[in-house]
């Protein structure tokens, strides 16, 4: 039996009145690959960053080596966190990114030669489609997280934490990372691995930990491990979201926009239209822009060229409060694009684009901010009071709100941009079911953040690159393996 590297007693973390992690305990062996598996919002990312020292747990213990670590420093220095939007300097080549910081461990570190002939050996040990000495910037995203992972081989570490860095990446680099991780498990580096796919998680590791809501249900042995089992399990716990509804029914109406040769700072000659009822993904991988049509509709970012039509009439988007009055509503998943005011209650925040709904000559008629704040509230679920302002509401909640407060204003389109990897379990549930009702009234368009998952709700997909629309596919196509496959290496 391997030696115990890590052991997690009794954790447990508040946020915002919500108990984000609830009596955590676990271990993890030298040379161990575990998993832990739950949805967006269940508290993968807080564990992860309370076992490396960013976050300070409310009670409980963590343990390394048998000594009890402190928060901050001490955990710091012994345990490695690969976050999920893990940064590498863009003016650096990969060479100089993957030996950055290892000068004590390599004296070649100040030999460019040497440098780059050792990552040369590396990139080709496990087939990463990258070179030495081309820049950061240009890497896409999941190049960079594996970049990321590949770091770890020039200085083991004694527990590396890995937060959804596989999640994107190719089926081919997948099996390159596994070997990899597997690799560094050989060296002694014990591997948590913090995950919402099950079935990279099957893959890769050699033992599972299922997390919901706070709560570890579920542990699993490499022994159990078959499909079937994975399917129960997570069909339960953490594959909650149901999205037979939407994919029941993609059929579509009369057309609510039309795009015609738009252009703006990196897209050229972008035409289509959106009928009602219809769920249009826009899918680029990274370098391609597709936030920027859906930035431009929305009155984020001005055109360059083109035209804008809204059942039947041409309209200017040139600002937000433009494109709302013209029946277009844009909710991205940062706060700047939210159009939220935290300082303000629940009800205002709903008001300020249903206000052709709720007002007469100018002037809101009485009672109806109230009657529209609990309908929208009840509807998405929002523990929050009509008159009560927004501070204490957690990110899944400000997330429904947001989509909540474009919906208030029965807009005829709706344009989501990634804003729902933002959401929690219970939060997708509710906010599905909210969108198939609006379908019946507006077309949606889906900046696709979480390829897997969106596409299965897309009646049709845009594919962006080289700056344009260089292709369309059907949403039944799309969930295919072959085309799944195909996606994920033209996003690469």
């Amino acid at each position: 039996m391997r030696k115990e590297i890590l052991r997690v007693n009794q954790l447990n973390k508040m946020y915002n009145q919500d108990r984000i992690l609830k009596d955590i305990s676990f271990f993890v062996r030298e040379g161990e690959i575990v998993s832990m598996i739950g949805n967006n919002g269940v508290g993968k990312t807080v564990l992860g960053k309370i076992l490396a020292g960013e976050m300070e747990e409310d009670t409980g213990s963590v343990w390394f080596h048998g000594l009890r670590l402190r928060p901050g420093g001490e955990r710091k220095q012994r345990i490695c966190y690969i976050p999920e939007e893990g940064k590498i300097l863009e003016n650096l080549t990969v060479a100089e990114n993957l030996f950055l910081g290892q000068e004590d461990s390599f004296c070649c570190y100040f030999r460019k030669s040497e440098m780059i002939r050792l990552t040369r050996q590396y990139l080709e040990r496990y087939d990463f489609q990258m070179q030495a000495e081309e820049k950061g910037k240009g890497l896409s995203e999941a190049k960079r997280r594996m970049l990321l992972l590949l770091r770890q081989m020039i200085r083991p570490p004694g527990l590396l934490i890995v937060d959804g860095t596989m999640d994107l990446i190719s089926p081919s680099d997948l099996e390159n990372a596994g070997r990899l991780m597997r690799d560094l498990a050989g060296l002694g580096t014990a591997v948590l691995y913090l995950t919402c796919d099950a079935r990279t998680a099957r893959q890769l590791s050699s033992r599972a930990l299922f997390l919901h809501q706070g709560v570890l249900l579920y542990e699993m042995e490499q022994s159990e491990f078959s499909e079937q089992t994975f399917q129960t399990v997570t069909s339960g716990y953490v594959r909650a979201i149901r999205w037979d509804q939407m994919k029941q029914d993609k059929s579509s109406g009369a057309e609510v926009l039309r795009v015609e040769n738009l252009c703006t700072e990196h897209l050229r000659g972008v035409s289509f239209s959106l009928r009602r009822g219809e769920i249009l993904g826009i899918l680029g991988g990274r370098g391609s822009y597709p936030s920027e049509i859906l930035k431009v509709l929305g009155g984020y970012q001005k055109t360059k060229d083109g035209e804008i039509y809204i059942k039947g009439e041409k309209v200017n988007v040139n600002r937000p409060g433009a494109a709302v009055r013209n029946g277009i509503c844009f909710c991205g998943d940062v706060h700047e694009e939210m159009l939220l005011d935290s300082s303000t209650t629940l009800k205002m925040n709903l008001s300020l684009r249903a206000l052709s709904r709720i007002s007469r000559k100018g002037l809101i008629r009485p009672g109806y901010e109230e009657i529209l704040a609990e309908e929208y509230r009840r509807k998405f679920g929002i523990s929050c009071g009509g008159g009560e302002r927004l501070e204490h509401l957690n990110y899944s909640s400000i997330s429904r709100l947001a989509i909540a407060s474009c919906m208030a204003g029965h807009p005829a389109v709706l344009l989501l941009n990634k804003i729902l990897r933002g959401l929690d379990e219970e939060g997708m549930e509710t906010v599905m079911g909210a969108l198939n009702e609006a379908r019946k009234t507006a077309g949606l368009i889906l900046n696709i953040s979480r390829l897997e998952f969106e596409i299965q709700i897309c009646s049709r997909i845009l594919i962006i690159g080289r700056n344009r629309i260089v292709g369309e596919i059907g949403g039944e196509e799309a969930v295919s393996k072959e085309m799944l496959r195909k996606l994920e290496i033209n996003l690469m």
